[in-house]
């Protein structure tokens, strides 16, 4: 038994030391993670039984619900991982996006694709790079597909005019229609024409799209691909394709090419280029844009500017149809932007204001992305993802449709609800991955500035122009989708149209008006001065102003049709004076265009110019002139305005709105980083979107749940309370007309919606207050409400209308003005990047090292030129050109002309700005001007008049200053801004209207500036420093003298030593302290 023992001992031990080796030998193996679950496999097929016959974006998320978010199929020969959540899609296109860039090699890129020369299929490298860099820069920034306007907008206007023609009894095939459409956008667009041999060529894409899924046999069966792609007979399908498409395009290029020449030799410049031109010039200069790269990127731009755009229209309208409250509330929206229109093109649109189609638009691709299954991508090498082990030349695809509807990220998510995206930062932009239509990371699709003006104009002009219903007989909408990977619906969406009568307009009836009056012009002009002359030579009244040529009943208005009225202004007072008079109607219209002639209205004869015409907007909708703006002078208006400069606008109060400044800029500079340096950023709607917040919470002490209905109703009733309405121009006939024009309906529309909001609040408002007394809590935060309510409940002249009329001028007031000089000011940085350079060198150098700016920081730190900018931007762009009419009490005398009693007075102070007989280069941006100059915002210097002069002088000067210092130095602290790629020049077109705003949307990149640290550091170290001084000192004394001393010096921090004694000082190193 001994013996036994002893062999088994022996035998134990030699089979424990042969594990150990095994186990030395292949630690590694045995901590790799395992691959990510998947479902159960066949021999050789795998798990593609699992897609047949099923839609497969809908198959992998019933299977994504079995095994988890990311999950492995095996299709033939190959791996397929399958991303259905948005934290492991995260992890793909964000955290190791760079080993997740490249393409598998399909078989339809290496035959069709010219071996994969285009941007969707070409593998991650050199090329790839510079050929998307270049696509980018050239052929889809922002200006180059602005420059395919008008082919958007004919392509689009013959469809209209189809649609009508068809009549409202006969169904309309919507799907084809958008198909069609699509079509021939990217045609001109590519072509600059469309193709002799468009349905073959058409039939060629069609199949070759079908064939580049990358399911198909061949490309699941890598080693065996030329075997089965000859024995399925894919390749000669492909060679086909491939045939069809070159001598196309071979065709064109040629074409384009001979046209080119042609030119050349003309001296005629080509002023509009399409996709083919352009890459034609780039191939002529060189490069790695083949003859071939060239075809194959065409080929791209064709395929992602049909199919995907023409189902997403489809899919869209299919759910209007099913949603009536949000097909009711898009159309309202869109037929009050573009009221009495006719024509809309895609200016309007881009200058309107239409918040909820951008939220249908996003909902629409939330609920039917284009592409459900994201365009596959191929690993470089092995890496781990949430937990699992990817292997190289796995082929990975983000199922977008299931993570749109994924009720962990959206509620109700299979509810199409536009609202839900309200106040949601979640864009296009691929950093939200619950949102992934265009995809993200590097593989990101670079066509969406090319597709958001096709679906916008595409369903402004259908909703605008018909009334849809379903044909007769058909009560719902089938929504059941087409087999195979693109998600289109199966069956045809048919519709009946019919046309919406547009109300005439306004410019119509003036013209019908003008080409009557016209033919009696000239003899009534001269009878007319005939008697004039006679009159003044016999009585010695000096004469009214001199003005314009006038017509019979309309008068003057001719002069300020189709143009800027501040720049029409200019013009005719050059010719006829700083003092002239226009009649505008029944109404005697006096212009001041000059500084001497604007103090003599404002400040000698202030007193008899500081009442307010009487204007129909003001009666209706601010309950009868009861605001501050309109109200007529008097012991009224005196209180009101004494009381709100003093509790409302005070510095005191507006001070205490300093952290609901900071609040909100903080988090848009937090958006504006997170869209990284890449992506453009909507400079102009950001700072229109960032002032209603601010007037918003300062105003009502939150965000209205209503904001876009509210905001639109404010947006409506500013224009319609210019003054220049011509209800407002014949006040005998101002009943009658503005029934007739359906302006009183509208600000009828406008009252409502602004009465029931402002009730609202201020109940609410009235019920917390009343709450907290009861609970005896302080109210330490008033906003404008709350502050307003007080003084009514305190008894006076504040009457409850009165409140909503001042919170109506305190939010109209504190947005678009704001927001208008701080996009132009943006603008005007942009254009001159000495006046950035020298801007930024200030901010960054007071506040060196913060990593926050307060408000507190920019009021005490030493920023005079940032002063002098906001004063610079203010000379040429005054957020008000023509200041505010006034009118008239009694006849008077000005700069030797009589003023009638009644007459309506403008100063154009827009033009006073950039008067050369005051301003050196006055057409040039130069804030230096300011430097030791006088003016300011007080109205006392009269060729600089931004806020007016006088007694009617904006009292929100206080308000808007802060914002407008907080914006600036905010943007440039934390960001280099640069034009986005292809764009050379900002486009300083102003929009049409008294407002002067920019026309286009200001575009700009943000590239985040690092905070140095060193500061921070230094922080960091102090909290250690008594400590080790104290054990340093202790070791010193305790310590034997040592045989040599190194020499003395000042107290040190740990890692940084005595850096800190050289930092920030404003001295140079060597006049420190040296002994003490």
């Amino acid at each position: 038994m001994d013996e036994l023992l002893i062999q088994a001992l022996l035998l134990s031990a030699l089979a424990v030391g042969l594990l150990q080796i095994i186990k030395v030998i292949r630690p590694k193996q045995q901590q790799t993670p395992p691959p990510p679950p998947g479902p159960w496999s066949l021999p050789v097929i795998g798990s593609m039984h699992h897609l047949i016959g099923v839609l497969p974006h809908h198959a992998l998320r019933r299977l994504a619900a079995a095994h988890g978010p990311l999950m492995m199929l095996r299709l033939g020969a190959t791996p397929l991982v399958v991303v259905s959540s948005r934290e492991v899609a995260r992890e793909v296109l964000k955290t190791h996006d760079a080993n997740f860039a490249t393409r598998p090699r399909l078989l339809a890129g290496e035959v069709v694709l010219y071996g994969c020369a285009d941007i969707l299929f070409s593998p991650s490298g050199e090329y790839w790079r510079k050929l998307r860099q270049l696509c980018s820069a050239e052929l889809l920034g922002p200006k180059r597909v602005l420059s395919f306007r008008h082919i958007r907008e004919q392509e689009m206007a013959s469809r209209v005019e189809g649609i009508r023609a068809a009549g409202p009894l006969t169904p309309v095939d919507v799907g084809a229609l958008f198909y069609d459409l699509a079509i021939s956008i990217i045609s001109c667009a590519s072509f600059g024409k469309k193709q002799r041999n468009a349905d073959e060529y058409l039939a060629a894409v069609k199949t070759g799209v079908s064939l580049a899924s990358g399911f198909k046999i061949p490309d699941l069966f890598p080693k065996l691909q030329a075997v089965l792609a000859a024995v399925t007979g894919m390749r000669e399908t492909l060679e086909d394709v491939h045939k069809t498409i070159d001598s196309t395009l071979e065709e064109v290029i040629e074409e384009r090419r001979g046209k080119r020449e042609d030119k050349g030799k003309c001296g005629i410049a080509s002023n509009e280029e399409n996709f083919v031109d352009v890459l034609i010039g780039l191939n002529e200069k060189g490069g790695h844009l083949r003859e071939d790269s060239i075809k194959a990127v065409i080929f791209d731009m064709f395929t992602a500017g049909t199919g995907t755009l023409a189902s997403s229209l489809n899919w869209g309208v299919s759910e209007l149809m099913r949603n009536p409250r949000v097909m009711n509330k898009l159309q309202g929206e869109i037929r009050e932007a573009f009221h009495g229109k006719s024509y809309i093109g895609e200016d309007d649109i881009q200058a309107s204001n239409l918040p909820y189609l951008r939220l249908f638009i996003k909902e629409t691709l939330r609920l039917h992305p284009p592409a459900p299954l994201l365009v596959p991508r191929e690993s470089i090498d092995a890496c781990e993802v949430n937990g699992y082990m990817i292997l190289a030349g796995s082929r990975i695809v983000i199922n977008v449709w299931a993570i749109g509807r994924d009720p962990k990220y959206w509620g109700d998510a299979e509810v199409f609800r536009p609202e839900r995206f309200d106040g949601n930062p979640v864009d296009f932009i691929g950093n939200s991955y619950e949102f992934l239509p265009f995809g993200a990371g590097r593989r990101m699709c670079p066509g969406i500035t090319y597709a958001l003006p096709v679906l916008e104009m595409t369903l402004v002009q259908l909703l605008y122009h018909f009334d849809w219903a379903l044909p007769e007989g058909v009560i719902e909408v089938d929504m059941e989708e087409e087999p195979g990977l693109s998600a289109r619906r199966k069956a045809p969406l048919l519709l009946c149209a019919t046309p919406f009568v547009v109300p005439i307009s306004m410019d119509e009836l003036f013209y019908q008006a003008l080409l009557l009056s016209a033919l009696a012009v000239a003899a009534l002009q001269i009878v007319k001065a005939a008697v004039i002359r006679a009159k003044n030579s016999a009585t010695g009244i000096p004469p009214p102003p001199p003005g314009p040529w006038r017509l019979p009943v309309i008068g003057s208005m001719h002069h300020l049709i189709g143009v800027l009225p501040h720049r029409a202004l200019r013009d005719l007072a050059a010719a006829h004076g700083p003092l002239m008079m226009l009649r505008l109607g029944e109404t005697p219209l006096v212009v001041v265009s000059s500084r001497e002639t604007a103090r003599e209205v404002l400040r000698t004869h202030d007193a008899n110019f500081a009442t307010r015409p009487r204007l129909l907007a003001g009666e209706v909708v601010l309950y009868g002139c009861a605001d501050i703006l309109f109200s007529p002078s008097g012991d009224y208006w005196r209180k009101l305005r004494q009381l709100c400069a003093a509790e409302v606008l005070g510095p005191r109060r507006v001070r205490t709105f300093r952290r609901i400044r900071e609040q909100e800029m903080a988090s848009r500079v937090e958006m504006i980083r997170a869209a990284g340096p890449l992506t453009p950023v909507n400079v102009s709607a950001m700072l229109y979107e960032l002032t209603n917040s601010i007037a918003s919470c300062i105003s009502f002490g939150k965000k209205l749940r209503n904001a876009d209905e509210y905001l639109l109703a404010i947006k409506t009733g500013i224009s319609l309370a210019s003054g220049f309405k011509i209800p407002d121009l014949f006040p005998s006939c101002r009943t009658v007309l503005a029934e007739v024009t359906g302006m009183r309906r509208a600000l009828e529309d406008v009252h409502r919606i602004v009465d029931s909001t402002l009730e609202e609040v201020i109940e609410e408002r009235r019920g917390e207050k009343e709450e907290k007394a009861r609970c005896g809590m302080e109210d330490t935060e008033e906003n404008f409400v709350d502050v307003l309510i007080n003084l009514h409940e305190k008894g006076g002249h504040l009457s409850r209308d009165s409140v909503k009329a001042v919170i109506f001028d305190m939010f109209t007031a504190g947005t678009g003005t704001i927001g208008s000089s701080l996009n132009w000011g943006m603008t005007e940085l942009m254009r001159n990047p000495r006046v950035m350079t020298k801007l930024q060198g200030e901010i960054r150098k007071a506040f060196h090292g913060k990593v926050i700016v307060g408000e507190d920081d920019i009021q005490t730190a030493n920023i005079p030129y940032l002063r002098l900018f906001i004063k610079e931007t203010l000379r040429l762009h005054p957020a008000v050109p023509l200041l505010v009419p006034r009118e008239s009490f009694d006849t008077c005398e000005v700069n030797g002309y009589t003023i009638p009693a009644g007459s309506r007075v403008v100063v154009n102070a827009w033009a006073i700005g950039r008067d050369p007989k005051y301003w050196d280069n006055p057409e040039e941006f130069k804030p230096e001007r300011f430097e030791g100059n006088m003016a300011d915002f007080s109205g006392s210097s009269y060729e600089y008049l931004p806020f007016g002069a006088g007694r009617r002088i904006c009292p929100g000067v206080a308000y808007g200053l802060p914002v407008l210092e907080m914006v600036i130095v905010q943007l440039l602290y934390n960001f280099d801004w640069s034009l986005p790629n292809g764009v050379t020049e900002v486009d300083m077109e102003e929009e049409p209207g008294l407002g002067a705003r920019r026309k286009a949307p200001l575009l700009l990149c943000a590239t985040p500036f690092v905070v140095p640290l060193f500061y921070k550091s230094l922080l960091l170290s102090v909290l250690a420093v008594a400590l080790l001084q104290i054990i340093k000192v202790f070791l010193v004394r305790s310590a034997k003298p040592a045989p040599a001393l190194l020499p003395p010096g000042p107290w040190r921090l740990p890692v940084i030593s005595s850096m800190h004694h050289l930092a920030g000082r404003g001295a140079l190193p060597r006049r420190g302290r040296t002994a003490r």
